[in-house]
């Protein structure tokens, strides 16, 4: 499932792991990334793409998006 991905997305996919079924806000995985925005939007199309990740909209903030792996049903504090 990670054939062809570069460390980057790796890194990515491993922060949103980290975070179960709480998921965690773009803004969360730029400051552990480090990578800068406009790359983590590519990174953010190739694995919702490959089917690893999801967005999911939070209910207290309806502007920020929160990702988390694909085959978890998110807590209910966030739906």
């Amino acid at each position: 499932k990670f054939a062809g991905l570069d460390s980057s997305h790796r890194m990515v996919y491993q922060v949103v792991e980290r975070a179960g079924n709480k998921g965690i806000w773009t803004r969360d995985i730029q400051n552990q990334t480090n990578i800068e925005s406009k790359s983590l939007t590519k990174i953010y199309k190739e694995l919702e793409k490959r089917r690893l990740i999801k967005p999911v909209k939070s209910v207290t903030a309806k502007t920020k998006r929160l990702y988390i792996l694909f085959d978890i049903i998110p807590a209910k504090e966030i739906t």
